[in-house]
């Protein structure tokens, strides 16, 4: 109960700026909420509990969305993904054979969830802020074991393949970036997985909408397509290291960024604007006209989403744009700006 009171509680914070009580009633549930916890894992450390460690882990992802839609600034959703984590691994070694139909179903709901928000954090080249970096567990980076869970499709069905990418394009970016630390020069290994990358990417096709989501499969269609365009964005300006200056590139960037532009309007309708924030940020970050920059703003000015996450996203991107610093610029220019202005942005 505190959970949610304090989810709901940190949304109506930003929306009734003025109003000490729902302040106070917020910040007392939460720490209502984080005594509980204490309490609860003392209990799971002496006596382990599937359902026990289930129900934490439901707490947990909620307490992950009270810190992205409170716009906490400072990575207060890392420590509450690296309590899951090791919840989950625990989860993963008992079978699955003596559980009863809920809690697999429970288990598969929070894996994805968890999924889900490692791979929303990750806006940036792996592993460059240590307090941002995750372990890419073989269930991050490749979704079989979701899919063996009636579940699966919460969050990902209009992209996979796709989402899977991430982790991948993530750890390109890191490879690069030391490669031009070490050297001027790309290795045939890196040209070899920027090829692969791109060709997954150009090769991808939209998976059919789920029968409850018929009536968005516009959406669903455009929602896969703006994931896709974004990490051909992220994916070309991780090729080029820490500046982005080949003119190609450049042009070809602002290409996919045309296209996930004309893929927004019917998204800002429908209910996959929630998962929208990750494209919407690498685009943003690889926007350099004064035009695009100013219809993004107003989206998310006036985002159907009211949260401070979105507010401080837009302030990210502001930062980003004013910084005359030529790495500024794409994901790794939103690394820079964050590890400048020591901003840690928690995302869900």
């Amino acid at each position: 109960m505190h959970a949610v009171m304090a989810l709901s509680g940190t949304h109506l914070s930003y929306q009734q700026k003025d109003n000490l009580d729902v302040q106070l009633a917020t910040r007392n549930h939460y720490s209502l909420l984080l005594k509980g916890l204490r309490l609860a894992f003392a209990e799971e450390a002496r006596q382990p509990c599937t359902k026990r460690s289930l129900r934490l882990l439901v707490i947990l992802v909620v307490l992950c969305h009270v810190e992205a839609v409170a716009g906490e600034p400072h990575g207060g959703i890392f420590p509450h993904l690296r309590a899951s984590r090791q919840l989950i691994l625990s989860l993963l070694q008992k079978s699955d054979v003596d559980m009863d139909g809920d809690s697999r179903r429970m288990k598969g709901f929070v894996l994805e969830v968890y999924t889900y928000l490692v791979l929303a954090n990750n806006i940036t080249p792996y592993g460059r802020n240590e307090a941002r970096t995750l372990p890419l567990d073989p269930f991050i980076t490749s979704f079989e074991m979701l899919k063996e869970y009636e579940t699966c499709g919460l969050f990902f069905s209009c992209g996979f393949g796709l989402f899977e990418t991430i982790p991948k394009i993530c750890v390109f970016a890191m490879n690069r970036l030391a490669e031009e630390e070490e050297s001027s020069s790309c290795s045939a290994k890196s040209q070899r997985t920027y090829n692969e990358l791109v060709s997954i990417l150009l090769g991808w096709k939209s998976p059919p909408v789920d029968l409850e989501m018929v009536e968005f499969e516009s959406a669903h269609i455009s929602a896969g397509e703006a994931y896709r365009q974004s990490l051909l964005m992220f994916v070309k300006s991780a090729m080029c290291g820490s500046v982005v200056d080949n003119p190609k590139v450049i042009t070809e960037i602002q290409g996919h960024i045309e296209v996930m532009q004309d893929a927004m309007p019917v998204l800002r309708i429908s209910p996959f604007v929630t998962v929208m924030l990750w494209p919407l940020m690498i685009m943003g970050s690889c926007l350099v006209s004064p035009r695009g920059r100013a219809d993004l703003m107003a989206m998310l000015d006036t985002s159907s989403v009211d949260l401070m996450q979105v507010a401080q996203a837009a302030k990210l991107l502001r930062l980003l744009w004013e910084d005359t610093d030529k790495r500024a610029f794409g994901p790794f220019g939103l690394h820079l700006v964050m590890q400048k202005h020591n901003i840690n942005f928690s995302m869900a």
